[in-house]
């Protein structure tokens, strides 16, 4: 007879370097840099540029107060569920096959769970499965469309910026330097890269963690068409907001980068899910000048990381 598994979800911030950007900036570019521990570094580089006007450097990414996020599927793949898809001019109606998935998670309701700084926080037990023993390629991860973050930064020449529940053209929230005006504010998720309607993107290998992709799906749980190229033609607001969920697909094998395959046995007897937002789960950006010629920051929701430990006995 099988053991019973226990679960445990911990916002981790500390994982081994655990470093991936498979949901990479949602609406901004594919990568930055972390954003100075002295922000008035961020200010002579964007603010200061070689003209006195435009940025040297557009964005960084920093640690949010907040994250959150809505969890409907959790688990393990043998094969790839989007296996042969386009991630260059994707085409609409693509669908995951889930067919070789076993879900450790499954909650057709979803739960939303907001974290920080090394908290741990529970999914309702109700919806955990034991996955069913097998060798596994693969971790899946779905959930809802929208980010939640709450995030600061400076002082960049004497402001700290706050986020606030205001939108700006790049879906992104408007910094503030009011304090009062520091809230949460929910992100749908449009496209993967700025100028585009870009519905999968694939990041690159990352040694001893694997190679992640990430989706875009409308409410029939199929991709939407890539459009734009990235070059002013298409902005954030064409994409529409159909977004359904959010997909992403860790390959973990060697061949991949990643650690290798996963066995579920007899003598699996624990499952910890660990997630990383440091110096990843925001963004800011440079968003031009106001009237009196000071600079406007944005704020953006960062990608996160997520990685399974599986206890033996």
């Amino acid at each position: 007879m099988r053991k019973k598994i226990s679960f445990t979800f911990k916002s981790n911030l500390i994982i081994f370097g655990f470093f991936l950007y498979i949901l990479p900036l949602f609406s901004q570019p594919a990568k930055s840099d972390t954003c100075p521990e002295n922000p008035s570094t961020a200010f002579s580089s964007w603010f200061t540029g070689d003209d006195g006007f435009y940025p040297k450097q557009s964005n960084c990414n920093l640690t949010p107060e907040n994250y959150g996020i809505t969890f409907y599927k959790m688990g393990f793949c043998s094969s790839d569920p989007f296996q042969g898809i386009q991630y260059s001019g994707t085409p609409s109606g693509v669908s995951p096959n889930y067919e070789s998935c076993t879900w450790t998670y499954e909650n057709p309701q979803g739960e939303f769970k907001l974290f920080g700084l090394n908290q741990e926080v529970t999914l309702n037990p109700a919806f955990s499965k034991r996955p069913t023993d097998g060798n596994y390629s693969f971790i899946a991860l779905e959930i809802g469309p929208y980010i939640t973050i709450k995030s600061k930064y400076g002082p960049i020449s004497g402001i700290t910026y706050y986020t606030t529940n205001n939108l700006d053209q790049h879906n992104g929230s408007v910094g503030s330097s009011d304090q009062e005006e520091y809230s949460s504010i929910n992100i749908l998720q449009k496209t993967f890269m700025t100028e585009m309607c870009d519905p999968a993107a694939q990041g690159s290998a990352v040694s001893g963690i694997g190679t992640l992709s990430g989706f875009l799906l409308d409410s029939n749980m199929q991709t939407f068409a890539e459009a734009g190229t990235g070059n002013n033609s298409t902005t954030v607001e064409n994409c529409g907001d159909n977004v359904h969920r959010i997909v992403g697909i860790m390959d973990i094998k060697s061949s991949s980068g990643g650690p290798g395959i996963k066995s579920i046995n007899s003598s699996t007897t624990g499952l910890t899910t660990l997630f990383n937002i440091k110096d990843i789960g925001s963004n800011i950006y440079y968003n031009g000048n106001d009237s009196n010629g000071d600079g406007i920051i944005g704020f953006a929701s960062g990608p996160f990381s997520v990685k399974f430990e599986v206890t033996e006995d």
